[in-house]
């Protein structure tokens, strides 16, 4: 019995090893995800390849800094997230109260030698199973500092507690970012966030208002 062909590479973001970050497995006319896979200490990986079609690997890093990187398929797969990656400052501000904890979350629009083709995978857990965000962090604070690859990037945050009008006389309100504002002048609307251009060290302001529960 022939043995299976192999993937072998390794995954860096700014030049160091990418250690325990996600390998994705893409193949096929159109694309599929076929595998997720994670690096080892040094950012090495290795996958079965698909039997058939092209196939792509998407690189996805989430610990250290948010980042992604793509290659096809060949002896030696190198994934570079070759850009340093930029510091966004988020402060969050609110005239209706603050939750005990608010869920800010990011998702890349456009990243910088990614095609586009792939980002619809970035969210990808295994075949078939995808997650709503990149990337979600509960923070408790109005202050957050994260690290983003160069490109365009959905910023957002809310505090959603859909049993809310079920309950009596419930004792916390839902927020939502309302507004999202960098050097005086607003952030362009994305889906349920805004659309934050990362060129350069960037600081944001996130506002939020009381999500009604007529609005859930």
């Amino acid at each position: 019995m022939a043995s299976k062909a192999m993937i072998d590479g390794r995954f860096t973001v700014a030049g160091n090893g990418a250690a325990g970050e996600d390998v994705l497995i893409l193949s096929g006319r159109p694309l599929r995800l076929r595998a997720v896979v994670q690096t080892g200490p040094d950012g090495t990986f290795e996958a079965d390849r698909p039997a058939r079609g092209p196939v792509a690997l998407l690189g996805r890093a989430r610990q250290q800094g948010l980042a992604l990187a793509a290659a096809d398929v060949s002896d030696w797969v190198a994934l570079d997230a070759a850009a340093m990656l930029h510091r966004l400052t988020v402060d969050v501000q609110s005239d209706a109260g603050f939750p005990d904890r608010l869920d800010v979350f990011l998702d890349p629009l456009e990243v910088d030698g990614v095609p586009a083709e792939l980002l619809p995978f970035a969210t990808g857990v295994e075949p078939g199973v995808f997650n709503a965000r990149f990337w979600e962090q509960g923070v408790t604070d109005r202050h957050l500092e994260v690290r983003l690859q160069p490109g365009v990037w959905r910023i957002g945050a809310a505090y959603i507690v859909g049993d809310r009008p079920n309950l009596v006389d419930p004792s916390f309100k839902n927020y939502v970012a309302d507004r999202a504002l960098a050097d005086g002048q607003e952030l362009p609307a994305s889906g349920s966030g805004f659309a934050v251009e990362m060129r350069d060290d960037r600081v944001i302001t996130l506002e939020l208002r009381e999500l009604p529960d007529e609005e859930l």
